[in-house]
């Protein structure tokens, strides 16, 4: 069986920035740590996952169980759909050097039908892009997909205690149109992953908003080394377009940055805040909530990021 070079990740990956694409096959070691929060957000994939089979019960789970046994796992997905599997979980698709793992393959009066779950409240374009690769691979492969959807969560959605009906979480996007219209693109894009995944050196990319968009590349702690800790592009208070354009025009420490006329009061605090090291509040704002109380005050803020709720409300 021909290479395998390229994933649904890695493909994403070279879209957003090609030197991430090569450090991320060839030096993967450079990489930054994964943070808590990112593992935990792996987790919460799975679990939105799991809890999308149950709209399709009794599939196959198809997902190899090492890394090694991806070729199988190939070859045994067209075995099932060859020999009338109905619903499949994680099949495995190769073909022009890609691999793909759809979520959810169902098959029925001669239509195959690819699902991709998300645990996020709308339909991005980069959900699209995925899609749009994983239809290319199957297409290729003699698996067409008669439709595509993308089931995501219900934004109206309130949990009222204890299990939850996956039909009333998810939402079904069928995004078939978008996905055939995204075959040219993903046709041009390919050659070019493939020439980075595969080229002798790092490809020369300057740092830009695509190093936080559609996702934050966990190769920044070695692009970003030589940004100094005071420079504008690490402002909380402003976009990201707008901190490159402060860069763009000279800035290249927030000490720089011109505070008088400035309209923006958040990022005016924060500079000050950042230049001072001492922390800025509107004491006034304060004032008006702890002082309404003649009750003791404790402040504590936790933060809990669930794909799944687990309270109701």
């Amino acid at each position: 069986m021909a290479k395998t070079e390229l994933s649904k990740s890695t493909f994403i990956r070279a879209v957003q920035c090609l030197k991430s694409v090569y450090l991320n096959k060839n030096r993967p070691f450079l990489r930054d740590h994964l943070e808590a929060r990112q593992l935990n957000k792996f987790e919460r994939g799975h679990e939105i996952g799991y809890l999308a089979w149950k709209l399709f019960p009794n599939g196959i789970d198809c997902s190899p169980k090492y890394p090694g046994a991806y070729a199988k796992a190939a070859a045994k997905t067209a075995e099932l759909i060859l020999g009338g599997a109905k619903i499949l979980y994680e099949a495995v698709f190769e073909y022009d050097g890609i691999r793909v793992l759809p979520d959810i393959i169902v098959l029925e009066n001669g239509e195959i039908n690819m699902y991709e779950v998300k645990g996020s409240l709308n339909v991005s374009p980069t959900y699209i892009l995925d899609a749009a690769l994983q239809y290319y691979v199957l297409n290729g492969a003699g698996f067409t997909p008669s439709h595509t959807f993308i089931l995501h969560v219900n934004k109206n959605y309130v949990y009222p205690g204890g299990e939850i009906r996956p039909e009333d979480f998810f939402v079904f996007d069928d995004i078939t149109s978008e996905v055939i219209q995204q075959q040219e693109f993903i046709k041009f894009k390919i050659p070019e992953a493939k020439a980075a995944v595969n080229a002798h050196k790092s490809p020369e990319v300057a740092i830009g908003p695509h190093c936080y968009l559609p996702y934050p590349c966990d190769f920044r702690g070695l692009c970003w080394k030589s940004v100094p800790e005071d420079s504008p592009l690490y402002l909380n208070s402003i976009d990201l377009q707008s901190r490159f354009r402060l860069a763009s025009e000279g800035f290249t420490s927030i000490s720089q940055i011109p505070l008088e006329g400035n309209d923006n009061k958040l990022m005016k605090m924060e500079i000050e805040a950042r230049i001072s090291g001492k922390p800025k509040y509107q004491s006034s704002e304060l004032q008006k909530i702890f002082y309404s109380t003649k009750q003791q005050v404790y402040l504590k803020i936790l933060f809990i990021e669930n794909a799944i709720p687990r309270l109701a409300g």
